[in-house]
């Protein structure tokens, strides 16, 4: 598999190219890069990858310092229930990842790590 420190954006015509392995390796990949944002965000203590969705709910409280949209919560939450679907799934990966899919999670994928980004950035209060 290939080692991504930063998601990596894909063409559609390269995302045409890549067979189901790579697809699921880079979606992988991809996962792994948001799972360490959101750690760097909340803190490594504070960090469980079984709950991220639960983690990044928390993150809606408004009175914490650049809390997440709900909008986002809810994107993460998502992302988080697809990818353990595609980790049982792994097996079979030739008969369901198709490019739409991964297309569809990797720009999920890149919305979460950039609204993620943005927070980061944004002054608190």
């Amino acid at each position: 598999p290939i080692e991504f420190t930063e998601a990596v954006a894909v063409s559609s015509e390269e995302a045409l190219s890549l067979s189901a392995d790579d697809m699921y390796y880079d979606i992988r990949d991809r996962w792994h890069a948001f799972s360490e944002k959101l750690k760097q965000r909340v803190g490594a203590e504070n960090f469980d990858a079984r709950m991220i969705g639960a983690i990044a709910r928390s993150h809606v409280d408004r009175r914490r310092a650049r809390p997440l949209t709900s909008v986002e919560a809810d994107r993460i939450e998502r992302l988080h229930s697809q990818m353990k679907r595609f980790n049982r799934l792994q097996s079979s990966r030739e008969e369901w990842l198709t490019h739409e899919v991964y297309s569809a999670f990797v720009k999920s994928v890149d919305q979460a790590i950039a609204s993620l980004q943005a927070a980061e950035s944004a002054p608190s209060t």
